[in-house]
Formats: C-alpha cells, structure tokens, sequence
C-alpha cells in the first residue's frame, strides 16, 4: 500500500535560507556617518579637493553641505560635482584657491541629521625657496655656528635634511644637532667643518617636492687662543614661549647649547 523510499536522509538545523527577493529591511534608522572629511586638507595647484562624505540610514539620507556656515550648493558651481550615491564633494583645482575654507556635510532623513566635523581647506601654491644672496660663514676655531634654513612656509611642516653637494647627509653627534627649528648648530667649530656646501633640503609632503637652499660656505680658520669655556644655552631662547600640547600626544622639548 505504501512505496518503499529508499537513500539517506539528512536533517539540518540553523536559521532559515536568505530569500534575496525580500523587501528591504523595514528598520528605521538615524544617520549615521560612515565617512568624513579630515579636520584640515592642504592641496596644492595640481590637486582637486576632495572631501569625503558617507552615510548609513533609513529612509536613505540626504546630503547637504555648509561653507563658512552657509549653504553650499554644488550645482551652483561649474567645476563642482558630487559623487553619485554619496555626499563626497570634488572641487576642480582650478577653483581651489576660490573656493578653500571650512566646510560641513550634513546626512539627513526623515529621523534626524548627522553632522561631520568641520574640514578646513587650504590651498598653498607648490613652495619655492626665494633667491638670496648667501655670504660665507666665517668663525674661528672654537666659537659657536648657526647655520640658518628658514624654509618657505607651509600649513604642513616641510621635513628639514642637511647634506653637501654629493647628496650625504652631514653627520650629527653631541657637538653638531639640527633644532626642531630646522637650523644647524655647532657648539664649537673645528677646522675640518669647513665646508662650501652644506646644503639645508625641505621636503614638503603634499605636493610631493624637494626644494634646497643656496649652499652655505662655512670657513674655520685656525686659532692659537681656543679656550675652555662654559656651556651656554643656545635653545631654548629667552624669553620662553608656552608649550601647548594635547592629551596623549607628543610633546618635543629640546635643549641645545654652545661651549667648549
């Protein structure tokens, strides 16, 4: 009367299969931001700005943005677009310089807004060390040097390299130190620093550029009265400025002195 059914028969457990046509996902949810422009961006005149906006939500959220805490309305700016499905704003570069200063994106939908930090856009055009007539240096043996870099400024600190004219970085010890100013001091010279070209490289991290100072000439001549003297305090200079530092970061304090 019955039919015999024959094989193996397996039971398995765990949640039921994803049906891929299901309606989307009926949970509300306030945006949420997922993405958000850096506090500060410093773009040079080949670089577009780019801010980055990106959001979670439903209903799907809105984007808005603020500049100088006005709207900003990318339609009303050829060269300005936003990135499809997201808030991401893109700024031509040849609008850069018009347009810097400090911007906002808002996510909203119908639960509530999401608002980012505020990103503060700098555009600096690509460094350029200006010509200088550059004297020699001249000291006796034993007496202090500075030797000065004073780069071009920048929002971003160039990093700061002393090398000579075959590319080799000058050898730094407990007499001759580079100062977080950039400036390279020696407590007292001898006369085999003297040297037509130390060199003082600025590298600049954004616009990806090395620049040089004029080759510094630094002459020791040769003296009978060296003498034996008290250290004295070359960094820091007086008066002192406050030193300002936040909360688990990193606080430099250098000391740099001449003597022999």
């Amino acid at each position: 009367p019955y039919g015999m059914l024959l094989g193996v028969l397996v039971c398995r457990w765990g949640p039921p299969p994803t049906d891929t046509h299901a309606p989307p996902s009926t949970v509300l949810q306030p945006p949420e931001l997922v993405e958000q422009p850096p506090e500060q961006l410093v773009v040079f005149p080949s670089d577009d700005i780019v801010l980055k906006c990106n959001a979670t939500g439903n209903p799907p959220v809105q984007y808005r943005w603020m500049r100088e805490d006005q709207p900003f309305v990318p339609e009303e700016h050829p060269g300005v677009t936003v990135a499809p499905g997201l808030g991401t704003l893109v700024i031509n570069a040849s609008l850069a310089g018009r347009l810097q200063g400090r911007y906002r994106c808002l996510a909203t939908n119908a639960l509530g807004t999401a608002l980012s930090l505020e990103a503060r856009v700098i555009a600096e055009n690509t460094p350029q060390w200006p010509k200088e007539k550059v004297m020699p240096v001249e000291v006796e043996e034993g007496d202090p040097v500075v030797l000065p870099c004073d780069p071009p400024k920048s929002a971003v600190p160039p990093k700061i390299y002393w090398l000579n004219s075959r590319i080799v970085h000058i050898a730094q010890d407990a007499r001759v130190s580079m100062g977080q100013d950039g400036f390279l001091y020696f407590a007292n010279a001898l006369v085999g620093d003297s040297h037509p070209d130390y060199i003082c490289h600025a590298h600049y991290l954004g616009p990806r550029t090395i620049i040089q100072k004029e080759p510094l000439d630094l002459r020791v001549a040769p003296s009978n009265l060296v003498q034996s003297r008290r250290p004295r305090l070359v960094v820091p200079r007086e008066p002192q400025p406050p030193h300002v530092a936040l909360r688990g970061g990193t606080l430099v304090l250098e000391c740099i002195a001449e003597g022999l």
